[in-house]
């Protein structure tokens, strides 16, 4: 398992950034991620759109892309909802 730190979630969904590419080599040879609480909270305050979320939330819950079956990893669910990009103002 890798966790993840706010640089690599904001760089994992930039598909020029090498953060981006380590992300889709870790998946595609198994490995699974999770993050810290305050690593979400700062990719949610963004700049962030709904699908880079969307993406990064299939990493964290275990799919290698957001159309496979997602399955929880670590990071509390309500950490997990988009209406808790709100609280950063």
């Amino acid at each position: 398992m890798i966790c993840l730190d706010a640089n690599f979630l904001i760089g994992g969904v930039i598909e020029a950034r090498p953060e981006s590419r380590h992300l889709l080599a870790w998946a595609a040879a198994g490995e699974t991620f999770c993050t810290a609480a305050p690593a979400w909270y700062e990719f949610l305050c963004g700049p962030v759109t709904p699908a880079q979320i969307e993406t990064m939330q299939a990493f964290l819950k275990g799919a290698s892309s957001p159309s496979q079956p997602l399955r929880p990893r670590l990071l509390p669910n309500f950490l997990m909802q988009q209406n808790a990009r709100d609280a950063c103002g």
